[in-house]
């Protein structure tokens, strides 16, 4: 009994392959997961990106609207065109000697009233993209595990 006991044993051809093929399988899993979290966060920024487009085009199309509703009131109000609506419910037009004008002194008449803008493209604030969303999946990834790495103290070669 004093010899030692040695066991020679090695795995079964078909334990390795399973062992390798469940490898295989693992790696392409993660694989999988990795392009499938990536194909889903470019997804959202293409959706927010054209949202965001399609406000744009809505508010130029806003804008445009409002520009030719301010034309259409413009001749409405103009002179030829009150005048001629005045005419039609039965106005007649003042001579000018039977005016009467009052001078009242102290008064200086209305103040000037600006309802208008100054004419130019209206400015608004454009909106700026934040900078999580212009960073990719790996530039991501490395700065995590690059912080991670320099809270735990190591060292990046």
């Amino acid at each position: 009994m004093a010899q030692q006991l040695i066991q020679a044993y090695q795995q079964a051809p078909w334990r390795t392959q399973v062992l390798r093929l469940r490898t295989y399988l693992l790696l392409i899993l993660v694989f999988a997961l990795v392009t499938g979290l990536y194909l889903s966060i470019s997804a959202q920024a293409a959706m927010a990106g054209l949202g965001s487009q399609q406000g744009e085009w809505d508010r130029q199309s806003l804008l445009r609207e409002v520009s030719s509703l301010k034309v259409k009131l413009g001749s409405l109000t103009s002179v030829v065109a009150m005048e001629e609506r005045a005419l039609k419910l039965g106005y007649k037009p003042a001579p000018v000697d039977s005016g009467m004008y009052v001078v009242v002194p102290g008064y200086s008449g209305r103040p000037i009233v600006n309802l208008a803008p100054p004419p130019g493209p209206d400015s608004l604030p454009t909106g700026t993209l934040k900078a999580e969303y212009t960073e990719s999946l790996w530039e991501f990834l490395f700065k995590t595990i690059n912080g991670f790495q320099l809270t735990q103290g190591g060292k990046l070669p």
